[in-house]
């Protein structure tokens, strides 16, 4: 004995949406959209002091905060730039053999 189920069950009951590419970028996205890709923790710190930051008051010591949150952005810069210079330059073997 089969079970016969309605064929209207296995179809998408919503066509999928149009893309909206065809939609200019702003300026204030092209700004977030580099500021995260150069300096993301600088970014996200002053993000989240600018959402946080009138809960919790004033902040003593801001470069307690700044300074670890740059070196950070520094660091992601010079291992950024270390992959990318590496793995143009060199082709990564998987295997295990002897070159």
């Amino acid at each position: 004995m089969t079970i016969h189920r309605p064929v209207s069950s296995y179809r998408i009951m919503h066509p999928p949406r149009l893309r909206r590419t065809s939609e200019p970028q702003g300026i204030a996205d092209r700004l977030v959209d580099w500021l995260l890709s150069h300096c993301p923790f600088s970014t996200l710190t002053v993000l989240s002091i600018l959402v946080i930051g009138p809960t919790l008051g004033p902040i003593p010591e801001p470069l307690l905060i700044a300074v670890p949150v740059v070196l950070a952005d520094v660091l992601f810069v010079i291992m950024r730039r270390m992959i990318t210079s590496d793995s143009h330059g060199h082709s990564h073997s998987t295997s295990l053999g002897a070159k």
